[in-house]
């Protein structure tokens, strides 16, 4: 799974470059969130949300509304990142 920017001199290269690190940074962002969101939920949660990765699906499904914020980040680095997928393929 590799995406080929090609020259980043051309505009719609640099544009995809710019959108695969803004997609990186919604990741990133949402996982912050969802740390957060665990802490004020519970000492508990937070902990799990921080060092075991799979709690953070159990917290979106037993939390929906305090976890709303950061999946609503969550989908949009996904879709920004399918949508690089499926134009910069080979």
């Amino acid at each position: 799974m590799n995406l080929d920017f090609g020259d980043i001199s051309q505009p719609g290269n640099l544009l995809g470059l710019v959108s695969m690190y803004i997609a990186w940074l919604a990741f990133v962002v949402a996982g912050i969130l969802f740390v957060v969101q665990g802490f004020r939920v519970h000492f508990c949660w937070g902990l799990a949300n921080l060092f075991i990765w799979p709690c953070v699906i159990a917290f979106a499904i037993l939390y929906p509304r305090e976890s709303k914020k950061p999946l609503i980040v969550f989908g949009f680095g996904l879709t920004l990142l399918l949508c690089l997928f499926y134009f910069f393929r080979h």
